[in-house]
């Protein structure tokens, strides 16, 4: 903790993740998910973390590569466009959440 001008600021927030299964389902039926990630498809599903942010669409942590959704984004955008982003997201990160 650090003192400034009286008051006590608590540096040390935690990011929360959430696993991304719990909030995406069914993309381990996605042909073009299966086709990226074979047989390990849920095991890399299942060990991708999602953190829910407020800025931009989707990203990737440079820390440990889970992926960061604009929460508004989730909540409000159009399905549709949602599963296809996600899919084309998969598919452009898919080294990266490989060795992760």
């Amino acid at each position: 903790m650090e003192t400034i001008f009286d008051v006590v600021i608590r540096r040390d927030a935690k990011v929360t993740l959430h696993r991304f299964i719990n909030y995406f389902k069914g993309f381990e039926k996605v042909g073009a998910v299966r086709e990226l990630f074979g047989d390990k498809t849920e095991e890399v599903l299942n060990n991708l973390k999602v953190e829910f942010g407020s800025r931009g669409y989707m990203g990737v942590s440079d820390e440990d590569g889970h992926l960061i959704i604009n929460a508004s984004y989730l909540r409000d955008g159009d399905k549709r466009l949602q599963k296809e982003f996600t899919q084309e997201f998969l598919q452009s990160n898919s080294k990266i959440l490989q060795t992760n």
